[in-house]
């Protein structure tokens, strides 16, 4: 069997460690507060959803 020449291409690095998150606190206080307005927005949006659903006859699969 021949072997064709092949061109050596390096091998993405899937799998190495990401680039560190910022600190909580190192954030800027207009980004923290937009942050807690959202994850609060989409945790009631959430639960509220829930709430309808089982009221409806839907199943909590949770």
């Amino acid at each position: 069997m021949r072997h064709l020449g092949r061109v050596h291409v390096p091998q993405l690095d899937l799998f190495r460690s990401a680039s560190p998150s910022p600190n909580w606190w190192q954030l800027p206080a207009e980004t923290r507060e937009r942050v807690l307005r959202l994850m609060t927005r989409l945790l009631h949006e959430q639960r509220n959803g829930r709430v309808h659903a089982l009221a409806a006859g839907g199943r909590n699969d949770e």
